[in-house]
Parts: structure tokens; sequence; C-alpha cells
């Protein structure tokens, strides 16, 4: 893998955005991002928002620091000083068609990746980002068609905001504005959440598992549970051939039914990650 050192962003405030607009990467596939914080004082929980783009697409909405290590610790991925890492493939999964098949290959979309960091507090900060490249996925080994190729991790947020308790609240989650996405996880950062149902086509798939049951099951599988993250894992083995098709194969759409318990009221923010294309974000 390599391993290339993107150009330094024009500006680096101790409050306030810093962006950087690169074209560096055509012709990889880009796994991962890890960013180097530097400077005084600089820590993760100043980062109020990560945001990545590429030709107007978000395909990382934005993410404080604090959940991006949530969501990568719930993984067993370590936390490194002075670093964040965003992944578009999966360092966890169980085969190399499954490590990748995420990544952003810049020979089918051969546009500026931009990375938006939000700052607060940090002093005299320095922010540089290395990207984890390889080879384009065609040309991997793995046999990607060209579906697998086009494929691209994303994450797509939605605010979910309870007034009160409620029990077992059927609820909308955004998968994307069109059809094809595969589901690896739903993350759902909260203060109040006690259970969890999924439904696809009223078949139960995640029978209101609260976030003892969910967690004691997960960590047979290497995960770790994080206080205020509940994650609804389709591929908790590691197998990406779990992922849950949002579209049945004569392309009309699953209904799914997503329900939610709570002990109080609560502002839920959730993750929807999946594998999409970025012509239906």
């Amino acid at each position: 893998m390599d391993k290339i050192r993107l150009n330094a962003f024009p500006a680096v405030p101790t409050t306030g955005l810093a962006t950087l607009v690169t074209d560096q990467l055509y012709g990889y596939s880009l796994h991962g991002l890890k960013l180097t914080r530097g400077g005084t004082t600089f820590t993760t929980a100043m980062i109020t928002s990560l945001r990545i783009r590429q030709n107007g697409k978000e395909l990382l909405p934005p993410i404080s620091g604090a959940q991006l290590l949530d969501l990568n610790e719930y993984d067993g991925l370590i936390d490194q000083t002075n670093s964040n890492f965003y992944f578009f493939g999966d360092p966890t999964a169980n085969t190399p068609q499954g490590r990748h098949v995420g990544d952003l290959d810049f020979t089918a979309y051969r546009f500026p990746l931009e990375i938006e960091v939000t700052i607060a507090g940090a002093t005299a900060p320095t922010l540089e980002v290395i990207a984890l490249c390889g080879p384009p996925k065609a040309a991997m080994g793995f046999g990607y068609d060209a579906a697998n190729v086009a494929r691209v991790r994303a994450l797509v947020r939605t605010v979910l905001d309870f007034s009160g308790a409620v029990d077992n609240k059927k609820v909308n989650i955004s998968l994307g504005s069109g059809n094809g996405a595969l589901i690896r996880k739903i993350a759902f950062f909260h203060a109040q959440i006690t259970k969890l149902s999924l439904r696809k086509n009223s078949i139960d798939k995640h029978d209101q598992l609260t976030i003892a049951e969910n967690s004691a099951i997960q960590a047979q599988f290497g995960r770790t549970a994080q206080a205020g993250l509940y994650m609804l894992d389709r591929i908790e083995e590691g197998n990406i051939g779990e992922a849950e098709p949002t579209v049945q194969s004569n392309g009309q759409p699953w209904n799914f039914q997503l329900g939610i318990t709570t002990a109080a009221a609560d502002v839920v923010t959730a993750y929807a990650d999946l594998l999409t294309y970025p012509i239906l974000l």
C-alpha cells in the first residue's frame, strides 16, 4: 500500500474551517486517510466536524472527531496519538475483497478530493493528511466487476428528535437519494436509546435488542461497545456479503422498518454506513 502525503492545507485556524482540495490521487484507489494533528494544543475533541466530498457528493457528512473515533474503536481499531483515521475500505473485513470494495477508485471518479476540518479552540494547530492508496480496484486481482469498482463507502446522516420517551417508534433514516446501496451498519449517537429493532418486509432482522444484548453479541466478533453509541451492525462478522441490500433483484426497494425505544427525550444522530454509488447520494 502506498502512503501519499497530500499537499498542505492553505490555512489551519485555531477556530474555524481548514479546507484542502487535491487532485493528487488520480490513478489510485483510496483506502483511507490519516489526519495528523500538531501544534501546541490540538485534540480530537477540537475537531467539531470532518467532512469529505468529491464532485459535489458528500462521501462523509459532518462528523465530529470524537464520533469518528467511536466508530473506529467500535471496529477494534486503535486510537493513535495525534492521529485521526477515516477508511473508505474496511481494515477489519475477513477477505481482501471485502477490505477494499469500499475504496474510492479515482479511475472511476476522476475528480478532486475535498477535505474540510472544522476546528474549535486549538492553539497554534497544524494538520497534515497521508492517503493510504492502492492500484485501481480492477487491477488488484480480486475479480471486482464494474459495479464493485464503482462502489464506495459513504455515510449518510439523519437527525431524529424525540420529545419524550418512545416505545419501538417507527422512524425513517436516509439511505441516500437513489436505490442500489448495501447497508453495512447504522450508527446511532444517543443519550437515551435502550432498544432497537429492524424489520425487512415484516421479517425480523434485529429484534428489539437492548444495549447490553447487542454489545454482548458484537463483542464475540471483536467489536468494542462505545458509550452513547448503539451500532446496528449487519457485518459484525467481517463478512461484507452480509451487507443488507436496499433493493430487490427486480429493482424494487425493500421495505425497511426501523424501531427505536428511548427512556426519555433525546436527539439522535444516525449515520447510515453504506456501500453505494456517489451518483445516488
